[in-house]
């Protein structure tokens, strides 16, 4: 009996040490991100060991911007139709909120935490253990299922009527501002993987993408919002609806996105007054160039090398002469250059060819080698187009839209992007010294959910368009 608690003394404390040793990893890289790297902008070989295995993590944005103080709200200009939660829903939310954000730290800042998921799912797979189903919980957007036809997606949970009222209710005061000071603006609901009308699983409960997607659309159009949904062109256009995503990735493929690139310019030239030359939207105009094993998205990364691998990438470059002036200020990039000197960073994909399998889940792939990311604020300019040389157009995105606003700023003088999420300041504020033609505001299906569930990150909401 002695010697039996002299053994689990040792065992509990060598549990002990270990969850020690993995609660200062994570606290050394959180303060190395948030002070050195974010604060002081220090980015050396130092910042580099600390984050050996995940460089995706390290080239986080260095400079830190006050958005809101360039930009700053009116006090009267206030989020609109607010759901009031109840003291129990409230508490609710700071629960749920604390064990989301223990569950990023623990993603983001363990140490060696991609290699310990690929052991977890390895042993998995050893006993048969399905981790595609078990516990899969409606609310957990972190889940991944696993489609009939080898696809992954994102468990997509359904939004309540009230909060689909709160987006569209937003959404359309901010096309009203709009409208009043003589601007256009779109909607454009950019689909999900799965399909609406070949869903590829049973799981239907848990997949909810395209059902939250028609709910918006339906509240936008009763309220006269100009809604551009584009499942309904892919269809129209016959495009092949899988093979238009990637297996391991939510986003479009970059074929997709340069053909929605011509789907939207076809819209503005129709009903907006711009003169996009077809030109520029034809296949002929670009070289397509396909790369074997290149993209490894985030779905695949959740789970992991043992259950998909890195699939092929088709790189889309214009054949005519390009000149580009790009701003990033969040990341202090300012350069002029041709379209993969500035849209694509040509450096990092070139990279890739020697990447081995394991070095996409800490690496950018080639979809995050687009010039354009998840930024703040991202300011391009035509230095060669004539036809619209005078046209801007604000861009309101996420990352399904890199490609597709990289082919786009081929004929047009400016287009501005704002990833709402990230810009801290008033939207309408800034549209007011920019003086856009139209404004575009495109979104994934994912996107669409709860203004409040954005705001336990951040102040700011992809749909809170003040």
């Amino acid at each position: 009996m002695e010697k039996k608690t002299k053994i689990e003394k040792v065992i509990i404390g060598i549990c002990i040490a270990i969850l020690i040793f993995f609660t200062v990893t994570i606290g050394v890289r959180f303060l190395t991100r948030q002070i050195l790297i974010k604060h002081f902008k220090i980015n050396n070989a130092f910042t580099e060991f600390i984050w050996f295995d995940n460089s995706l993590i390290q080239d986080s944005n260095i400079f830190q911007i006050n958005w809101e103080d360039l930009y700053p709200f009116d006090n009267i200009d206030t989020p609109i139709n607010r759901h009031t939660d109840s003291y129990i829903e409230k508490f609710s939310n700071i629960v749920f909120s604390i064990k989301n954000k223990l569950e990023i730290y623990s993603k983001d800042f363990l140490f060696g935490y991609n290699q310990l998921v690929f052991y977890a799912k390895n042993y998995d797979n050893l006993i048969g253990w399905n981790t595609s189903l078990v516990g899969l919980n409606p609310s957990d957007t972190a889940k991944i299922i696993h489609l009939d036809n080898g696809y992954l997606t994102y468990v997509e949970p359904y939004v309540e009527e009230k909060d689909i009222i709160n987006i569209a209710n937003n959404v359309t005061e901010f096309k009203n501002y709009l409208n009043d000071n003589g601007i256009d603006f779109y909607y454009i609901n950019a689909g999900s993987k799965v399909c609406p009308y070949d869903k590829q699983t049973s799981l239907t409960n848990y997949e909810f993408s395209n059902e939250n997607g028609d709910n918006l659309i339906n509240a936008l159009s009763e309220r006269n919002v100009n809604v551009i949904d584009m499942r309904d062109y892919m269809i129209k256009d016959n495009l092949d609806w899988y093979n238009s995503y990637y297996i391991t990735d939510h986003h479009w493929k970059t074929e997709t996105g340069f053909w929605a690139a011509g789907v939207i310019a076809e819209l503005l030239n129709r009903n907006n007054g711009f003169k996009f030359d077809k030109y520029y939207f034809s296949k002929s105009s670009y070289e397509f160039t396909n790369y074997k094993k290149y993209v490894f998205g985030a779905q695949g990364r959740t789970t992991t090398l043992i259950e998909s691998k890195p699939e092929d990438y088709t790189k889309i470059v214009p054949l005519f002469n390009t000149n580009f002036s790009i701003s990033v200020p969040s990341k202090g990039i300012d350069k002029t250059g041709t379209y993969s000197e500035t849209l694509f960073e040509e450096e990092d994909f070139l990279q890739i060819k020697n990447y081995i399998d394991k070095d996409f889940l800490i690496k950018k792939d080639a979809y995050e080698c687009a010039g354009i990311s998840n930024d703040a604020l991202t300011i391009i300019k035509n230095n060669n187009t004539t036809a619209n040389k005078d046209k801007k157009i604000l861009m309101l995105q996420d990352s399904f839209s890199w490609y597709l606003t990289s082919y786009l700023a081929c004929d047009v003088g400016e287009i501005d992007i704002i990833y709402p999420e990230a810009f801290t300041g008033s939207i309408k504020k800034y549209i007011e010294k920019m003086q856009p033609d139209v404004v575009i505001m495109i979104m994934c299906e994912r996107n669409i959910r709860p203004i409040e569930e954005y705001r336990e990150n951040s102040h700011t909401a992809l749909f809170d368009l003040r």
